[in-house]
């Protein structure tokens, strides 16, 4: 029997499984990268635009005002001044106000890894670092340069940290990106006010574990970590920089080298425990915290030698 020139037909089933069609399912980065912002979030975001720029405005006017009442004795920008309750008091109540406005319109979005509770952390802590920013340096210029960073820094913090509710993705990605280094520049602001004053390390060490402790907490949000976890973390971490703070209070160091000689030592403790809590620490994390502090300290260390 002669055989056929053709090979034999292969059937259907058996060609679609040596040949499998390529799936029409969009890539899932892509679906992250294109995914649209939810209407709830985007009214979130258009709300905490307008707290921020309030709140920006009102701590320009209490700079102005409290600028205008201490020409005439009645206003003090000291906390410890007779009259600076007078200006702390209403500065304080305004940054309460502010992350106590921003915690309530984020309880919609409230997820075990993103608490409520923490929201409003951010905002309160900037608020405060600029009251400490018009306190130092209370001329003119302050009013304006210190409330637009305000501003500024309250809606890339709060917006950011309204996007972590997106899926993992681009979107996320650069949120979790732009909250780490506005937190980073707020904190160094705040911890460069606090030693600028050269209070005793008992009142100086305390306001740096204080700010220290809640800009860790606020740092680790969006981690699949439980609160009180994050909270411990976050107190271990802010006694290591208070106990820094003890420690350098002795130099001839500047303000704001001070602030930066802290900012490394807070960069160290963030990134340790960030990856502590995502996963275990690695040696590349060592490597890199560890190493960038490192550089850090040492070209601060060497700045205050020279000045010396």
């Amino acid at each position: 029997m002669e055989e056929s020139a053709h090979p034999p037909n292969i059937t259907d089933e058996r060609l679609m499984q040596s040949y499998p069609t390529r799936s029409t399912a969009p890539d899932a980065d892509l679906m992250a990268h294109d995914t649209p912002l939810p209407a709830a979030t985007r009214n979130l975001i258009i709300a905490l635009s307008v707290i921020g720029t309030l709140g920006a405005g009102l701590l320009f006017a209490l700079g102005y005002l409290a600028r205008h009442f201490e020409a005439q004795g009645s206003v003090a920008f000291t906390l410890r001044a007779p009259n600076g309750w007078k200006y702390w008091l209403p500065g304080l109540l305004l940054a309460i106000l502010v992350g106590a406005i921003i915690t309530a319109l984020a309880r919609r979005d409230e997820r075990p890894e993103l608490p409520s509770i923490t929201v409003g952390i951010f905002p309160a802590v900037t608020l405060v670092t600029g009251l400490l920013v018009i306190a130092v340096y209370h001329d003119r210029r302050w009013w304006f340069v210190a409330p637009i960073v305000v501003w500024l820094a309250i809606l890339i913090g709060t917006i950011s940290r309204a996007l972590l509710t997106m899926p993992d993705g681009f979107t996320r990605d650069v949120a979790r990106t732009s909250l780490t280094v506005v937190t980073y520049v707020i904190g160094f602001i705040a911890l460069a006010m606090v030693y600028i004053n050269k209070y005793r390390s008992v009142f100086s060490a305390s306001a740096v574990v204080i700010i220290a402790f809640f800009l860790l907490l606020e740092m680790t949000d969006g981690e699949h970590a439980s609160l009180l976890r994050r909270a411990v973390y976050a107190v271990v971490g802010a006694l290591i920089v208070g106990q820094v703070t003890w420690v350098i209070n002795y130099w001839s160091a500047t303000g704001w080298t001070g602030g930066a000689f802290l900012l490394a030592i807070f960069y160290l403790v963030a990134g340790m425990s960030g990856a502590q809590l995502r996963d275990r620490i690695q040696v590349f994390d060592v490597i890199e915290f560890g190493g960038v502090a490192l550089v850090a300290i040492a070209i601060v260390s060497a700045a205050v030698w020279f000045q010396a």
